[in-house]
């Protein structure tokens, strides 16, 4: 389900809050306040272990190494992400692979407003082009248009800027009709009250870290801006239902330590580790 632009189409997260226990937490941060910055993700699920690691300047996020034990030795660094800032807005992200190739770049544009008005993500296969695709957003109070290539997303939004809505309208207009036939579907998400991993990044919103499946901070299936997804329900063309759950254990700070995602069956899919600045 990962990578398609239909990147929005299962966003399902339960989380069930289970507090930390201080005293034996060695996954907490010692720090007087609570403004925590991911260290370290460990992702587990059946086939795969990887980690990444990560580097700040201030609340900027500098880089990110990721290790991928399947592909190499597990020290040695399989893919390098750099992060560039303009107006302390995230403006451009580069993925490079272990032999310093570029992968995968983000370029991001904003209004004057601060908001999130575009952005593009493109491939790259021996230093060519490999397929570049264009988003671009529109807002109109708590709704945010989304169009790309003839796909059309209406979302909504809480007061803590998460999306708790949207689903596929006919064209980028806010008054069009729902898309029809195998066009539609929508989709419901729910949060706990706690502070994503993510949160204190600066230059972070939801169209980045929340549901868009832009996979920028982290390769493991984490969403929500503001607070952490428990719930995400899709409802396809044929009304058939596809709940999708993440349970949570919490450190000291009520930030994740642990994530579990489950599939409608309630099987683990992928487990999560968190360590905190």
């Amino acid at each position: 389900m990962k990578k398609l632009l239909l990147l929005f189409t299962t966003l399902l997260f339960i989380s069930c809050s289970s507090d930390g226990d201080d005293s034996n937490d060695s996954n907490d941060n010692q720090n007087s306040d609570s403004n925590l910055l991911v260290k370290t993700i460990t992702i587990t699920d059946e086939d795969h272990t990887r980690s990444e690691e990560y580097f700040y300047e201030g609340n900027k996020i500098e880089r990110k190494l990721e290790y991928y034990s399947d592909y190499n030795n597990s020290d040695d660094v399989y893919s390098t992400t750099y992060y560039t800032y303009a107006n302390n807005k995230i403006s451009n992200v580069k993925e490079y692979d272990y032999n310093n190739d570029l992968e995968r770049e983000w370029k991001f544009v904003y209004d004057s407003n601060g908001n999130l008005t575009s952005y593009s993500e493109e491939s790259f296969y021996n230093s060519n082009s490999d397929g570049k695709s264009t988003y671009s957003f529109d807002y109109d109070g708590t709704y945010i248009l989304m169009c790309i290539d003839g796909d059309f997303f209406k979302y909504t939004t809480n007061s803590n800027g998460d999306l708790i809505f949207y689903n596929a309208v006919q064209s980028c207009n806010f008054s069009a009709e729902n898309a029809t036939g195998e066009n539609y579907y929508s989709v419901s998400v729910e949060y706990d009250n706690n502070p994503s991993p993510f949160r204190n990044i600066e230059g972070n919103n939801f169209l980045i870290s929340g549901v868009t499946y832009l996979y920028l901070f982290t390769y493991a299936d984490i969403f929500g801006y503001h607070n952490n997804v428990k719930k995400i329900s899709t409802v396809e063309v044929d009304d058939d239902v596809y709940i999708e759950e993440w349970t949570y254990d919490y450190n000291s700070y009520n930030y994740p330590r642990n994530i579990q995602w489950l599939d409608d069956e309630g099987m683990v899919i992928e487990s999560t580790n968190i360590e905190y600045y």
